[in-house]
């Protein structure tokens, strides 16, 4: 699996473990924080092309490739 640090703030909305958004809520995904990619199918809030990434601090959080691009790059690989 590919680990991701963010190089900048980010403000995601908060969606709960059913997938609906809470309202009101974000989530602020702080710079240098590491995520790891989950390669598997399964997609809570995204659709097919959307990269979902887990962290022990925030949970999840899926994102399009764009958004990846922008605020993460690759820090290496875990097992």
């Amino acid at each position: 699996m590919k680990r991701y640090i963010c190089t900048k703030e980010l403000l995601i909305p908060r969606y709960d473990d059913h997938g609906c958004q809470v309202e009101n809520e974000d989530i602020e995904i702080v710079k240098g924080s590491i995520w790891e990619i989950d390669d598997t199918n399964f997609r809570m809030i995204g659709g097919i092309n959307s990269i979902r990434l887990l962290n022990d601090e925030h949970g999840w959080l899926e994102i399009e490739g764009d958004t990846l691009k922008e605020y993460f790059e690759v820090k290496g690989e875990c097992q």
